[in-house]
């Protein structure tokens, strides 16, 4: 099968760590890291993770969140942690909904659940996908399925968050789990409900 081209750019407005997001759904990673940590060229840069030391049982959670480029990850961790790593001995899914972007050089938080590529106003206007980049052959766990809106351009805006900026991806239909489906939200934005319980609660 023929592959698809997803051309990335990089353009949001900016905020405090922590900080309420912007209408573009994005907030800012660079308060309070060292000079470079948080540097990046392209989407794939970056990643997240807590901000504090042992997160929420391991993972990044809204207000407890930062995005670094990859190669500081390390480094960040020694930083807050320093010798203290008695962190409790349990484990939460990472919410696949907040994702890293490179936005003017620097890594920031994306939360899907305030950016337009997942803007809804019914149960409709939503579908799935994975949080990776080409959504064949992508994270469609827990930990890796989002819900988007099912206008083309939502695929686009999405693509630029995530992408680099030229990716080829291979064309298929995942096939998602039969207990997940789509949602849209009272605030106007589409997740992800699971057959057992709510992932996006």
């Amino acid at each position: 099968m023929a592959a698809w081209l997803v051309a990335a750019a990089c353009g949001s407005t900016v905020s405090d760590v922590g900080g309420k997001s912007t209408g573009s759904g994005t907030s800012g990673s660079g308060a309070g890291l060292p000079d470079g940590y948080d540097a990046c060229n392209v989407n794939s840069d970056c990643v997240i993770r807590s901000a504090s030391c042992c997160g929420s049982c391991g993972a990044a959670v809204r207000g407890d969140i930062v995005a670094v480029n990859k190669d500081f990850n390390t480094q960040y961790s020694a930083s807050i942690c320093g010798d203290d790593t008695d962190c409790a001995s349990c484990y939460q899914p990472q919410d696949p909904t907040l994702v890293a972007s490179c936005v003017k050089e620097h890594c920031v938080v994306i939360d899907l659940h305030e950016h337009p590529s997942a803007a809804c106003s019914s149960t409709q206007d939503c579908r799935l996908r994975s949080h990776d980049c080409c959504n064949c052959g992508g994270n469609i766990t827990e930990e890796g399925l989002i819900a988007i809106a099912v206008d083309p351009d939502a695929e686009a805006a999405f693509g630029k968050l995530v992408c680099d900026p030229v990716v080829s991806c291979p064309e298929c239909e995942p096939q998602y789990p039969a207990e997940a489906t789509v949602s849209c939200n009272p605030a106007g934005y589409c997740e992800v409900l699971w057959a057992s319980f709510d992932k996006q609660g």
